[in-house]
């Protein structure tokens, strides 16, 4: 069974051998009931952990940093970074006969019209009093700060945690919250890049 948290305070059961799939922002669905992704929007997503293709060609973009080396945060779009981009919904490459455990819950993301953030992003946890791994990556400019914590879970390269701080690089410990990362990187608050930090 995959338990999924929602903003509503709610959790959504999946059991193993059903299939659903998670929309940020928007809910759970069945896999024939999911909405449409509008005209000129991208939409990606993972599965089973996995990034599908939209999200694996973004996520190709991310390189090793360290923490000292922390640039500005850049708007830029998908197809400026990625001329080939061609993956517009990446539910159309899902999988859906998997029912396993772990593989029976598509994650999706709604990226806009494919506007990004290009930022430095650290993984750490409570316990690491200083340090952690520093990757400079993009990160869809149209998410909210519920949904950007959710996607920077997904994008983990190492193990899974079972919760997460959305918070500034340079002060781990306290959570931030926006209604769009785009709009929180606009307005200066994100100069020392993003963090995921495991409580």
């Amino acid at each position: 069974m995959t338990v999924y948290w929602s903003p509503s305070f709610h959790f959504v059961a999946i059991p193993v051998g059903a299939l659903g799939v998670a929309v940020a922002g928007q809910g759970m669905f069945l896999p024939e009931e999911v909405p449409e992704v509008d005209p000129g929007q991208i939409r990606i997503g993972f599965q089973g952990g996995e990034p599908l293709p939209g999200a694996r060609q973004l996520l190709e973009l991310r390189t090793p940093g360290r923490g000292g080396d922390v640039d500005s945060a850049i708007r830029k779009s998908i197809t400026d970074l990625l001329p080939n981009f061609d993956a517009t919904d990446d539910l159309k490459q899902a999988d859906l006969t998997r029912t396993e455990d772990h593989a029976h819950v598509v994650q999706l993301f709604n990226a806009g019209a494919g506007d990004v953030i290009l930022t430095t992003v650290r993984e750490t946890s409570d316990g690491n009093m200083a340090g952690g791994s520093f990757y400079k990556m993009p990160v869809p400019a149209s998410l909210s700060s519920a949904c950007t914590r959710a996607f920077l879970m997904q994008s983990r390269q190492r193990g899974q945690w079972s919760w997460c701080r959305l918070a500034t690089a340079a002060q781990k410990d306290r959570a931030i919250c926006f209604k769009s990362l785009g709009e929180y990187a606009d307005a200066g608050s994100l100069d020392s890049g993003l963090c995921i930090c495991s409580c």
